[in-house]
């Protein structure tokens, strides 16, 4: 297994009724009610936090993280997190399955690949994209030449060229510098385990990938001179890329 099983409590799902939720978390949902309306980003920042901390509790070792791994994680989870969140708006009737915002091709083996502009505006385009929230922590933490995605173009056609082969979704990264394990292990076996921390302060679904981004911003700060910026980055979209185009009930229900 990537990480070792430790001896602590699961984290506890989210309810629908603040009856049954710890009095921290009711408290806190009523600040993010009030904040939000000056600071729309609130919920996700604040999610973000709960993600970095649970992460470090769960992958930490006698040596602390190692942070190529930790950014892996990271990376594919904020990937992951756009497809999931296509699936359920899909699911639930709010996105018209039509391009140029949805496109679902299904390969031979009867596996589906998720793409389209929903997607990739939360990869790659919008403010809190994966990429913009990557590269801007990146560029100021010193990584030149960042300002524009057009490079993990390239990325996300060769991934789709390789949907449903082998080598789909392995990281082109250098062997000293691999994030542990393959992606797709690390969607399996860590995405419901954050499911409850993404509800728990009613992030919308398809702000799940912010939420990722800056849990990917603080750890970034926190391996300033550890790891090259530009090559955090790298690892993040290597990662992410692959991830945002798998079927979350493949994934999630049967393994990939």
């Amino acid at each position: 297994m990537f990480f070792r099983k430790k001896k602590k409590k699961d984290v506890k799902q989210s309810n629908s009724t603040e009856d049954n939720l710890p009095p921290s978390v009711v408290a806190l949902r009523k600040t993010i009610n009030e904040q939000s309306k000056t600071n729309p980003l609130l919920r996700a920042q604040i999610t973000g936090k709960d993600i970095s901390t649970n992460l470090v509790e769960w992958i930490k070792d006698e040596k602390g993280i190692r942070i190529e791994t930790a950014l892996g994680i990271l990376g594919s989870l904020a990937g992951f997190s756009t497809v999931y969140a296509m699936v359920k708006k899909i699911e639930d009737k709010s996105l018209p399955i039509q391009m140029p915002d949805v496109a679902i091709a299904e390969m031979k083996d009867g596996r589906k690949l998720y793409m389209g502009d929903y997607i990739n505006r939360r990869v790659f385009q919008y403010q809190t994209s994966i990429f913009s929230l990557t590269a801007g922590v990146a560029q100021h933490l010193g990584a030149k030449d960042i300002t524009n995605f057009e490079p993990y173009l390239e990325v996300l056609k060769k991934q789709i060229e390789l949907f449903g082969k082998p080598e789909f979704g392995i990281p082109n990264l250098p062997s000293e510098h691999s994030v542990g394990d393959l992606p797709i292990n690390y969607v399996k076996y860590l995405f419901p385990k954050f499911l409850p921390i993404l509800e728990r302060y009613e992030l919308p679904v398809d702000e799940f990938h912010a939420a990722f981004g800056f849990s990917i911003q603080e750890l970034m700060q926190q391996a300033k001179g550890v790891v090259d910026p530009k090559l955090a980055l790298n690892i993040v979209m290597e990662c992410a890329i692959p991830m945002s185009k798998v079927d979350p009930n493949e994934v999630i229900s049967k393994g990939f």
